[in-house]
């Protein structure tokens, strides 16, 4: 494996091979797993535990004429276990109140005083020392285990890093599709435009078109009607001309018939005029012209 933290699907597991297969370059376990004399901290691998008072208790010891052992029943931090811890010596039980933070010794060894203190429980010496590695085994065992286990915060780590990998990815596949959608969005929007661009051009070139065909509409109706005046004008102007030849017609008849009129009644009124003839009549009868 590279160097580096594992990412991406799978880290935790990755992570945990990691350290299964290069768990003996790391100093810390090898001196836990040894048990060595040099240790890194004064409480990996060694035979002590911090836990919180809870209580004071007393025990009665299963040895006959023994006094009932001063003890308190104490909360490990590691794991949240509770034990009962024997208070050394005589009136230390008094310097120890509920709630305080102590420290267990001799917690999970081997050695003489854990077998001692069973044995004051009333059980034998080849029953304490079986005990004693029954536990040992058990410890052993739930070390190995662990060693073989991530930690809480290894885990929160790896989930907390699985969840940014997850949230960085969703965030660009997010951006990606929101700038698709744009992208699609101002292509609809461009060929909107251009649709709405050529139809005002139609429309505009239809007005156009309607303004002429109306304005030669117009043009032919002016004509029309500059021609139907022209006509008019010119009837008008014939039948004017008509009238008035007829009225010096008529006055030209009315004239005639009065002049006639007027040699008859000359003739009447005197006689001696009628045996003159026609060439008297003409020189008697005055001769109008007539200015038309």
């Amino acid at each position: 494996m590279g160097k580096g933290k594992p990412r991406g699907l799978q880290a935790a597991r990755k992570l945990r091979t990691h350290r299964r297969d290069e768990r003996w370059a790391d100093k810390s376990y090898k001196k836990r797993a040894l048990g060595t004399a040099y240790k890194s901290s004064p409480f990996a691998g060694a035979s002590h535990a911090k836990g919180i008072v809870l209580e004071k208790i007393g025990v009665e010891a299963k040895q006959p004429n023994s006094a009932i052992r001063k003890c308190v029943r104490v909360q490990l931090i590691k794991n949240g276990k509770k034990v009962t811890a024997f208070v050394p010596n005589d009136g230390c039980l008094n310097y120890v109140e509920e709630n305080d933070e102590v420290l267990i010794a001799g917690f999970g060894r081997k050695g003489r005083a854990v077998v001692k203190d069973l044995e004051g429980y009333g059980f034998s010496r080849g029953q304490a020392e079986a005990i004693m590695r029954v536990l040992e085994a058990l410890l052993n065992n739930s070390s190995r285990i662990r060693s073989f286990m991530l930690s809480k915060a290894d885990l929160e780590n790896d989930f907390r890093t699985e969840i940014q990998i997850n949230r960085k990815k969703n965030l660009s596949d997010i951006s990606s599709e929101t700038a698709e959608i744009q992208r699609e969005v101002s292509a609809l929007k461009q060929k909107f435009q251009e649709n709405i661009a050529t139809m005002n051009n139609g429309i505009q070139l239809d007005i156009n078109n309607r303004k002429a065909e109306v304005r030669e509409e117009q043009k032919k109706m002016e004509l029309n009607i500059q021609e139907l005046n022209n006509k008019f004008t010119i009837a008008s102007g014939d039948i004017r001309t008509e009238i008035e030849a007829m009225k010096w017609e008529t006055t030209r008849m009315a004239l005639t018939v009065q002049t006639k009129n007027l040699t008859i009644s000359l003739a009447i009124s005197n006689p001696t005029m009628l045996a003159i003839g026609p060439i008297g009549l003409s020189k008697t009868v005055p001769h109008f012209e007539l200015d038309i």
